[in-house]
C-alpha cells in the first residue's frame, strides 16, 4: 500500500512537471503612441524593432492619420507593380521557441492634394520565405481598413522574423501609405500556474510519507 502511495505522488510529480499548456496572446503591438515606430507592447520573451520604411524613403509617425491617432505615413510608392525596394518594415525576436498565430494592422492609401490617385495595392511578406511570396495581398481603400493574415508557423528561440509591408498602383510620388495599429499574436508553451502548486503538494506528501514510515520503523 505504502509503495503504492509512493509511486503515485511520483507520477503526479512527474507528470506537473513536465505538463505545459499553450495560451494565443500578444505577442508584438505597435499603436505608434509614442511618435517613433517603438513597439507599445512587447511579450516577455519577445522585442520588437522599431516600425520603419526602406532605407531610401521617408517615413513619418502622423498625429493627423490613425484610428486612434497618430500613424505611421510614407509616401513614395509610385510604381505600377510590386517594387520591392519601398516597403514598411518591423522585426519581431524571439527569445524562446514560439508559435506565430496571426498579424493585424490597419492600412489606407491616399493621393497627395491634386495627386492622380493613391496606391491600389498592397502585398505583406516575410523574412520566413526570403520575401520571395505573399503572406497577404488585397487592395488599399482610402479610408482605413482592417488585413489580418494567420502563418501558423514555429519560430525557435533566438530567431528573428521581419514582415514588410509593399503598395504601388500609382504613378503620383506623394501618395500616402498609412499604417497602423499593428498586433501580433501566438501560441508560447508555459507551465500551467497550477502545476507548480500540485507538484509542491506532492512532493509535501512524499516528505510526509517518508516521516511517518521512518517513525513507524
Amino acid at each position: 500500500m505504502a509503495k503504492n502511495f509512493h509511486s503515485l505522488l511520483l507520477m503526479v510529480v512527474v507528470g506537473t512537471a513536465t505538463h505545459r499548456s499553450a495560451f494565443a496572446a500578444d505577442l508584438l503591438t505597435y499603436t505608434l503612441d509614442s511618435l517613433d515606430g517603438t513597439p507599445s507592447f512587447q511579450a516577455p520573451g519577445v522585442s520588437g524593432s522599431v516600425f520603419d520604411r526602406d532605407p531610401d524613403h521617408f517615413i513619418a509617425y502622423s498625429t493627423l492619420e490613425g484610428n486612434p491617432q497618430p500613424a505611421a505615413v510614407g509616401n513614395g510608392w509610385d510604381a505600377a507593380t510590386l517594387d520591392a525596394s519601398r516597403y514598411f518594415t518591423f522585426t519581431l525576436n524571439a527569445g524562446a521557441a514560439l508559435t506565430l498565430d496571426a498579424v493585424q494592422l490597419d492600412l489606407l492609401a491616399r493621393p497627395e492634394d491634386g495627386g492622380d490617385g493613391g496606391p491600389t495595392h498592397f502585398a505583406i511578406r516575410s523574412s520566413l520565405t526570403g520575401f520571395s511570396s505573399d503572406d497577404l495581398a488585397g487592395t488599399l481603400s482610402s479610408s482605413f481598413t482592417t488585413e489580418t493574415f494567420s502563418p501558423h508557423v514555429a519560430v525557435a528561440g533566438g530567431q528573428s522574423v521581419e514582415f514588410r509591408i509593399y503598395a504601388w498602383g500609382t504613378a503620383d510620388s506623394g501618395a500616402t501609405v498609412a499604417a497602423d495599429n499593428i498586433r501580433v499574436t501566438g501560441v508560447a508553451p508555459v507551465p500551467e500556474p497550477s502545476s507548480a502548486i500540485l507538484s509542491a503538494v506532492a512532493l509535501l506528501g512524499i516528505a510526509l510519507w517518508r516521516r511517518n514510515t521512518r517513525m513507524a520503523a
